[in-house]
């Protein structure tokens, strides 16, 4: 699988260009203070000088760096607005928002989506809706992928905008290199293949001294691909019940299980990315930000072909998706509200959208005209193939009292005795859920 020259850029170019960027307007900001402000309506037309501060999560796909590069871009039609990004760690995205909230020190902007505590950033009111500049702008959020802007929701009304969205961690990785060699066939380009046949074509890899497949064992998104692919779930669509011990449910662990402990087409669930890009094993599970990320000077798989395909029907046909999707949404504290909005509709646009995949910055932009675009599709056949597979992505179903994280971290502490072989899929299960049972029982 290749991409067209033009349209690849390192990691190391884009951090650069990011760098320079985001240096020569915090220089900007700073020298703008000595000077009188512009105000808007003056005679010359000109108007306030603004800065807006977004706190973006540092090392997510290039996600942020991708975005500063796209500052000039931005400064073209909105030279008065200056943007600044604090790139903060996933791991203390959470703590670290709702201590500046509480401070008083939060910028315009933050980082909010599916997960990362976004649901109990929302309902504690660390952002504010923007649907008067919906209203003003008569704005259409009709293209938004509607379970990636539905994260931007909290009772009724949004609160920010996605810059990205997918429909999972429901696509195969597949090492070509390692079929050829195998003599092992690929899956049909319309993926019409099942959980039964991603078996039965991995087993044929060990013979030729290869590992075959892998699920991916995280609950948040891969795992949870796997559970509805056999028609299971893990919370209820009230997010107030926890379904992972559901016979469905179980099923889908017994045959994750079961492709390491039975059939023996991997040696364990750990590193399958890794084993791929070093080229042991044939295929793996993740999202399709992969392919962007693949796209990359320094990746591994430029030494070998690869291509990608949808996740496999179960036994009765289904195929799991779970939309999800990250935006910024504007916060209460903004200083800069208007200047904001203007930053919130750019980065999501459907430009956008498609260029940050040819950047390296993940996944395609969270809405139906980037997904359903020809440029799109240059660099990969897989977009159209997961919208002519599914339409629109699958719902997320989030706890009710928003405890998603505390939720995920507990099913895979839970679940890990499985994934060592020290206990079988129903015991799991319940483990799982009685775990999950007691956070839902809490209060947000």
């Amino acid at each position: 699988m290749g991409t067209p020259a033009t349209h690849v850029v390192s990691r190391r170019s884009l951090i650069a260009t990011a760098g320079a960027a985001s240096t020569s307007f915090i220089l900007a900001a700073c020298g703008a203070q000595g000077a009188p402000e512009a105000q808007s309506g003056s005679a010359t037309g000109a108007k306030k000088a603004a800065t807006v501060v977004v706190h973006s999560r540092a090392g997510a796909s290039d996600h942020s760096a991708f975005q500063q590069t796209r500052i000039p871009v931005f400064k073209e039609k909105y030279p008065h607005i200056d943007v600044r990004y604090d790139d903060i760690a996933s791991a203390e995205m959470r703590t670290k928002l709702l201590v500046l909230a509480a401070g008083g020190g939060i910028g315009d902007l933050a980082w909010n989506g599916t997960f990362v505590g976004s649901h109990e950033l929302l309902a504690k009111g660390t952002f504010q809706p923007v649907e008067k500049y919906i209203k003003a702008d008569k704005f259409d959020t009709k293209p938004y992928l509607p379970p990636s802007l539905d994260a931007q929701k909290h009772n009724g009304q949004i609160h920010g905008l996605p810059f990205i969205g997918h429909y999972g961690c429901n696509a195969i990785y597949l090492h070509k290199d390692l079929f050829q060699r195998a003599g092992v066939e690929l899956p049909p380009a319309d993926a019409n293949w099942t959980t039964d046949q991603l078996v039965e074509r991995s087993r044929r890899f060990i013979s030729a001294g290869l590992q075959g497949f892998a699920p991916a064992t995280g609950i948040q998104e891969c795992g949870t691909a796997w559970l509805r692919t056999f028609g299971g779930e893990l919370l209820s669509a009230d997010g107030k019940k926890c379904l992972i011990d559901a016979p469905e449910g179980v099923a889908a662990l017994t045959w994750m299980y079961e492709t390491v402990y039975k059939h023996q087409i991997a040696e364990s669930f750990a590193n399958p990315r890794g084993l791929f890009e070093d080229s042991k094993m044939a295929m793996f599970q993740a999202t399709l930000g992969a392919v962007a990320e693949f796209q990359r000077a320094n990746s591994k798989t430029k030494d070998f072909k690869w291509d990608v395909t949808v996740i496999p029907k179960g036994p009765s046909g289904k195929r799991g998706t779970m939309g999800t999707g990250t935006g910024y949404a504007l916060t209460k504290q903004s200083k800069e509200p208007d200047a904001s909005w203007e930053w919130t509709k750019f980065i999501t646009n459907k430009e956008n959208g498609i260029e940050q995949t040819f950047g390296g910055g993940g996944s395609p932009g969270a809405r139906t005209d980037v997904w359903n675009d020809p440029k799109l599709h240059t660099l990969s056949p897989v977009y159209a193939l997961m919208v002519k597979v599914f339409g629109q992505p699958g719902p997320f179903h989030a706890p009710h009292n928003t405890r998603t994280d505390e939720i995920n971290k507990a099913v895979d502490d839970a679940l890990k005795p499985l994934w060592d072989g020290k206990t079988n899929p129903r015991d799991a299960a319940r483990a799982a859920r009685e775990a999950v049972d007691v956070i839902l029982s809490q209060s947000m």
